[in-house]
């Protein structure tokens, strides 16, 4: 190929990733829009390495040798300073949150890592027979696998969190999150609660008050519904009683949002626009809900304590990754019936 054509395919490649992904975007967010915005700054600084290579630009040389030295000490000491982080994460969550399991995801992971780091340093493998070994090496790929997986997600939630609304909203669906001492709003809440009433208030800057619909039933522990809770506070806050709605029979994120599109449903004769409020950790798993729901509505984050975020985001890829649970039981089916084969070839020979 010559010179000048593998440039131009070089630096368009990344242009044609980048596409993509805004189409993907636009139409559907989810894990397949994180995977191209992954590959899009994978291919562009690929372009870009080829170009400080190729160049003569000390700048760039300069800027891809620091880029490499960076990408080295993540590899050799960012499992270390992941370990670390989760350790002192965990122990924050464990002072100023209940000891429940919900709340350890951070330390649960932090031991796991610590065994495959023991396991890798101590092999008790080689005491295996070699097929096996070769077995269990094989299925070791599942781990990079999952990684990817968790690298995606997270870009995917992100990006999810930076979304702001444009033009008129006709609904601002506030999803609940539960209560304390039975009836009291906590912050997790009030965040989501008063991130939609500044929305409300922008809206209502702009010539037309949306509906605040707020949406939780109530639980076990609870004397009150979440969304009359809910209603309450935005009461006190001064929103017209006529400017607010209440969902109050779900109990999960999916009932939360299909009980409140039939609200929605029946008031606009099925047409409106809305988005829903929660907290930005929360969006992505709720927009892929919502998706398979009918529901066509993006989401807005409202801001999480830094030291819950962790946590908060281990939860999240974990309820994500059971709604694809074929695919990953499928991925890491291929995994291990390859290396069963690849372990009986050896054995074989």
């Amino acid at each position: 190929m010559p010179s000048s054509d593998l440039a131009l395919a070089i630096l368009s490649a990344p242009a044609l990733s980048l596409l993509l992904f805004a189409l993907c975007w636009a139409v559907r967010p989810g894990l397949l829009g994180g995977f191209l915005a992954n590959l899009t700054v994978l291919l562009g600084g690929a372009a870009f390495a080829w170009f400080a290579l190729s160049s003569r630009s000390l700048a760039a040389q300069a800027l891809l040798a620091l880029l490499g030295i960076a990408a080295a000490l993540v590899m050799l000491f960012g499992l270390y300073l992941l370990i670390v982080l989760l350790l002192l994460n965990s122990r924050v969550m464990l002072q100023r949150e209940r000891p429940r399991l919900a709340n350890m995801l951070t330390l649960l992971l932090a031991l796991g890592l610590i065994a495959l780091v023991a396991l890798a340093a101590f092999d008790p493998l080689r005491w295996l027979p070699a097929p096996v070994r070769s077995f269990l090496g094989g299925c070791s790929l599942i781990l990079p696998y999952l990684l990817f997986d968790a690298v995606n997600f997270l870009t995917a939630a992100g990006l999810c969190a930076l979304h702001r609304p444009l033009g008129r909203l006709d609904y601002i669906l506030v999803l609940g999150s539960g209560l304390t001492g039975g009836d009291q709003v906590p912050p997790l809440l009030a965040g989501r609660i008063e991130r939609g009433l500044r929305l409300y208030e922008k809206q209502k800057r702009r010539g037309r008050a949306p509906k605040l619909l707020f949406s939780g039933g109530q639980g076990p522990d609870e004397t009150v519904a979440e969304a009359q809770a809910m209603r309450r506070y935005a009461l006190s806050a001064g929103v017209p009683e006529k400017d607010i709605l209440v969902e109050d029979n779900s109990r999960s994120t999916a009932e939360n949002l299909k009980f409140s599109k039939k609200i929605m449903e029946l008031r606009s004769e099925g047409r409106f626009r809305c988005v829903f409020v929660s907290n930005g950790y929360h969006l992505l798993r709720a927009s892929m809900i919502a998706r398979r729901q009918g529901l066509r509505a993006r989401g807005v984050g409202a801001r999480t304590a830094a030291y819950y975020l962790p946590n908060a985001l281990l939860r999240e890829y974990i309820a994500v990754s059971a709604m694809g649970k074929r695919r990953h039981l499928a991925v890491c089916g291929i995994i291990a019936l390859g290396s069963a084969i690849l372990a009986a070839a050896a054995a074989l020979k």
